[in-house]
């Protein structure tokens, strides 16, 4: 129990110097002070519950659109042009801000789709300049390796070619031979019937001798009417007799324009270890070349 004193009538404790007591439960006494503490925290709870659902809201209408225009910024920055910007909201600031990236989006794939087709015509003109370098640069080798009259190669590109050969023959003992071709009596066909047609007998004359010899094998014009072959691999003299006398044969056999009828003299000449350099077997082949022709022309004759 609580002795609680209350003053029941100002008045008449102040006139008589009185003082009630009264005694009651505690209770009873702090019910009413309990009442407004239950009042206060029921009023707290719903102040605070509604505090947090406004705050929510406003998260809501602040945050999610901002975290929509932060995970589009990224999705830009990783080159992925289906960014999704947020739609329309409540918040002008925000709107503006989001029209704002999209616009410059837009603008950023627009540079980068014409950097693309800026790149891709620059890509198409370096292959198409590559494609022309190189076919200029096989042409330019062509003109350097090959007669321009008959398509045979030239005797810059024979000489080396025989220069590689002598290498590998003292290198290997793997020998070789060369055979010199002169047409018979060309000049005297040139005077008669003209330079345009002596120069189809040279391209003719080139023909057979590419289609009458294998594929290791190197034609060349030598110079004027004179064509050199080179024969890798053949480094016995009756080889060299028997692919001279085919070629031979198939000249004598052949039709040409204007004269009809052509031969050739043949020399061979069949490299030897004892051969100080490359042209010791080219002398031989002219050495044999002029026997040849002393012996009456169309005919082929291998250096002694």
């Amino acid at each position: 129990y609580l002795t609680s004193v209350a003053a029941v009538d100002s008045r008449t404790s102040q006139n008589l110097g009185w003082r009630v007591v009264v005694r009651q439960p505690v209770e009873t006494a702090l019910e009413s002070a309990h009442a407004l503490r239950n009042r206060l925290l029921a009023l707290g709870l719903v102040a605070a519950l509604v505090f947090g659902l406004v705050a929510r809201r406003l998260a809501r209408l602040f945050s999610r659109p901002i975290e929509q225009l932060a995970d589009a910024a990224r999705r830009i920055e990783r080159g992925d042009s289906a960014a999704v910007f947020p739609e329309k909201t409540q918040l002008i600031e925000v709107d503006q801000l989001g029209q704002s990236i999209q616009s410059m989006t837009q603008t950023l794939l627009a540079h980068e789709r014409e950097l693309e087709a800026v790149n891709a015509t620059l890509e198409e003109q370096v292959r198409q300049r590559t494609e022309a370098l190189a076919q200029a640069n096989r042409e330019l080798e062509h003109l350097a390796t090959h007669d321009p009259l008959t398509g045979v190669h030239n005797r810059r590109h024979f000489d080396d070619r025989l220069e590689g050969c002598v290498a590998v023959a003292q290198r290997t003992g793997q020998g070789f031979t060369v055979l010199l071709i002169d047409a018979d009596h060309f000049k005297a066909g040139n005077d008669t019937h003209g330079h345009a047609t002596g120069d189809a007998v040279l391209q003719a004359l080139a023909r057979i001798l590419s289609a009458n010899t294998r594929a290791i094998d190197e034609v060349a014009r030598y110079g004027g009417e004179e064509f050199v072959i080179l024969l890798p691999q053949t480094q016995d003299g009756e080889t060299a007799l028997v692919v001279a006398e085919k070629i031979r044969a198939a000249i004598a056999d052949a039709a040409f324009p204007g004269p009809g009828h052509m031969t050739v003299s043949i020399g061979a000449s069949v490299w030897r270890p004892a051969d100080p350099d490359a042209s010791a077997v080219v002398e031989r082949a002219d050495a044999a070349l002029y026997q040849a022709k002393a012996a009456g022309r169309n005919r082929a004759v291998l250096s002694e």
